[in-house]
């Protein structure tokens, strides 16, 4: 009896101990995200014909990397946001520099009434004064859809001053109106390697911003509260000071490099080899030129700039991070394909596990085929070279894989989770091309025609019939559109028909 009576005692001490504090934390961050979804998102009336181009931008949040932080108010919940396209910033400025903008996040707390409050926090730096023991700088608050809440200039000698937003324009140079007003203006970035005049800056939009000394708030929906301590029920202008490193760290050290995020906690200390894809020397000029096109539009696979393989084929939904070696070259193909390809190893590099991706184009199928239907069956090798490249990562047992590699693309592995065998490798491959990129790559094809000045055919399916090329042996093709086969091999230049479009790769 003693021993049962002890035994409740001690399980009443167990239910009755406090939480620690990483469970206090993820209690916190549940019920801030349990708010945030069914409060928050998509229930938020959005601005009237924004044209905002920052507010235009797709973004999600990172909620693996929530945290918590204390504020003048108590605890905050603070989750990383992610943009679905590199935003690049620079503020109003003689000599101000174009920076990469990666400080923003959501900021969930309970206000002096005890009720969340959910904002949208963007931080933007003054790198000028990078290095200040003091932020220096402009905070945005706003909600989730955007709608201006308050905002803050704080200066290098410890002075805040709020701010209110006077202007958001698109595609417009705005004049400082007076001494007291400031512009910060989003660009966006082109660069392909090895074309003249691809590497350039250009203006995506700006917001204008003017000192507010009086405080009065000018934002209708919201709080400016005092300067310092969150008054009139808000948080203040202190609680929004902490910068996000790019792997989503309150004040963390990583760093946006060439390759990606490292340093801090992410676990890499420095970018890999950059990986390129080329085209031999010896292989026909047009090859050449289509290449570069489809880099104008985002198809490159460097890590140099913004616009990867991974984000290339960015309408592809390649996951970020997809790198890869390949050469493009052209000769006789035996099986008779327009194209294919297969991972060979590096030639020009002696180390035992290098390995490229050879392209190579039947110089028979150059002769006659247009150029779009060659743009197509680059991007259609592209996608091999990416699976190829990730499954052999894979089956080495390699930790570079794309993230979610094996759950994005489930019909290239069996039930047990391992990749189908290489025997069954292009039909399997040609099974998942057909299930997830038939539609980017006829919206892709659309815009390499509208770029490069190919004219537009009356057919509103043309576009979706050439990028089924090459899939007619697959289950999905009965969703082709219908007299896909024709012009497919209209393009291909074995049908009678005419085609109005240069052959830009014959001899």
């Amino acid at each position: 009896m003693l021993l049962f009576g002890l035994l409740l005692f001690v399980q009443a001490c167990k239910k009755d101990s406090p939480a620690t504090e990483a469970e206090s934390q993820t209690a916190l961050i549940d019920d801030a995200r349990n708010y945030f979804e069914e409060n928050v998102l998509n229930k938020l009336e959005a601005i009237p014909n924004d044209q905002n181009y920052r507010h235009a931008l797709k973004k999600s949040l990172l909620w693996e990397k929530a945290k918590t932080k204390q504020i003048s108010l108590g605890e905050a919940v603070i989750v990383p946001i992610k943009y679905d396209k590199k935003l690049f910033f620079s503020a109003d400025q003689k000599n101000q520099s174009i920076q990469s903008l990666e400080n923003s996040y959501l900021m969930i707390y309970k206000d002096r009434k005890r009720k969340f409050r959910a904002e949208w926090v963007t931080v933007i730096p003054d790198h000028s004064q990078k290095g200040s023991a003091k932020f220096v700088g402009t905070v945005l608050v706003e909600d989730w859809a955007g709608h201006f809440v308050k905002a803050f200039a704080f200066g290098k000698t410890g002075d805040v001053v709020p701010v209110k937003l006077t202007a958001s324009e698109l595609y417009t140079t705005i004049g400082m109106r007076r001494l007291s007003c400031y512009t910060i203006r989003y660009y966006g970035h082109n660069y392909v390697e090895g074309v003249a005049n691809s590497d350039y800056w250009y203006e995506n939009g700006s917001e204008t911003y003017c000192l507010n000394e009086s405080g009065i708030d000018y934002g209708p929906y919201g709080d400016m509260g005092d300067m310092g301590s969150g008054g009139g029920g808000g948080a203040g202008s202190g609680d929004y000071t902490s910068v996000l490193d790019c792997n989503g760290d309150v004040n963390g050290s990583a760093y946006t490099a060439d390759c990606g995020c490292i340093g801090g906690n992410t676990g890499i200390t420095e970018c890999a080899a950059e990986k390129k894809v080329e085209v031999d020397s010896n292989a026909r000029q047009c090859l050449k030129d289509i290449k570069a096109a489809l880099e104008l539009l985002g198809m490159k696979n460097t890590r140099t700039s913004g616009s990867l393989i991974a984000n290339v084929l960015n309408k592809l939904n390649l996951s970020t991070g997809s790198n890869f070696n390949a050469i493009i070259t052209e000769g006789t193909l035996d099986s008779g394909y327009n194209a294919e390809t297969r991972l060979i190893k590096n030639p020009n590099n002696s180390d035992l596990n290098s390995y490229l991706s050879k392209i190579e184009f039947n110089s028979s199928y150059l002769d006659k085929a247009t150029e779009l239907k060659v743009a197509g069956t680059m991007m259609h090798e592209y996608i091999h070279a990416y699976f190829d490249w990730n499954l052999y990562l894979i089956r080495t047992g390699q930790r570079q894989a794309d993230e979610n590699f094996e759950k994005t693309y489930m019909v290239l592995f069996d039930k047990s989770g391992a990749p189908i065998p290489d025997r069954y490798g292009i039909s399997v491959q040609h099974e998942q091309i057909a299930i997830s990129f038939t539609t980017e790559i006829s919206s892709m094809l659309k815009d390499y025609a509208i770029a490069n000045h190919i004219p537009l055919p009356a057919d509103p399916e043309y576009f979706n019939k050439i990028a089924w090329a090459g899939l007619a042996k697959t289950s999905s093709y009965k969703f082709a559109p219908s007299g896909a086969n024709y012009t497919i091999s209209a393009e291909s230049g074995t049908a009678s028909a005419t085609i109005t479009q240069n052959l830009k790769c014959r001899p």
